[in-house]
Protein backbone atom coordinates (compact mmCIF):
# COMPACT_ATOMS: atom_id res chain seq x y z
CA UNK A 1 0.00 0.00 0.00
CA UNK A 2 1.57 3.36 -1.03
CA UNK A 3 1.93 6.12 1.55
CA UNK A 4 -0.90 8.64 1.56
CA UNK A 5 1.39 11.62 2.09
CA UNK A 6 4.84 11.92 0.60
CA UNK A 7 7.06 14.65 -0.72
CA UNK A 8 5.41 14.64 -4.15
CA UNK A 9 1.98 15.41 -2.70
CA UNK A 10 3.54 18.10 -0.51
CA UNK A 11 5.16 19.79 -3.52
CA UNK A 12 1.84 19.62 -5.37
CA UNK A 13 0.07 21.36 -2.49
CA UNK A 14 2.73 24.08 -2.37
CA UNK A 15 2.43 24.70 -6.10
CA UNK A 16 -1.37 24.90 -5.95
CA UNK A 17 -1.26 27.46 -3.16
CA UNK A 18 0.74 29.81 -5.33
CA UNK A 19 2.69 32.89 -4.34
CA UNK A 20 0.85 33.64 -1.10
CA UNK A 21 1.60 30.20 0.27
CA UNK A 22 -0.50 29.04 3.17
CA UNK A 23 -1.94 32.39 4.23
CA UNK A 24 -5.69 32.40 4.86
CA UNK A 25 -7.82 34.45 2.44
CA UNK A 26 -8.59 37.11 5.06
CA UNK A 27 -4.94 37.67 6.03
CA UNK A 28 -4.24 41.38 6.51
CA UNK A 29 -0.61 42.25 5.72
CA UNK A 30 -0.85 45.78 7.18
CA UNK A 31 -2.13 44.44 10.49
CA UNK A 32 0.73 41.94 10.55
CA UNK A 33 3.29 44.70 9.88
CA UNK A 34 1.93 46.80 12.75
CA UNK A 35 1.90 43.83 15.11
CA UNK A 36 5.48 43.01 14.13
CA UNK A 37 6.57 46.58 14.91
CA UNK A 38 4.95 46.45 18.35
CA UNK A 39 6.48 43.06 19.14
CA UNK A 40 9.96 44.20 18.10
CA UNK A 41 9.66 47.26 20.35
CA UNK A 42 8.49 45.15 23.26
CA UNK A 43 11.33 42.67 22.77
CA UNK A 44 13.85 45.52 22.66
CA UNK A 45 12.48 46.90 25.94
CA UNK A 46 12.63 43.49 27.60
CA UNK A 47 16.20 42.95 26.39
CA UNK A 48 17.15 46.37 27.78
CA UNK A 49 15.66 45.43 31.16
CA UNK A 50 17.71 42.21 31.24
CA UNK A 51 20.93 44.05 30.40
CA UNK A 52 20.55 46.49 33.28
Amino acid sequence: MPPTHNWLTQIGHLLRRGRRGGYPPGFDTESCKQRNTVERGTNRDVAWEVDR
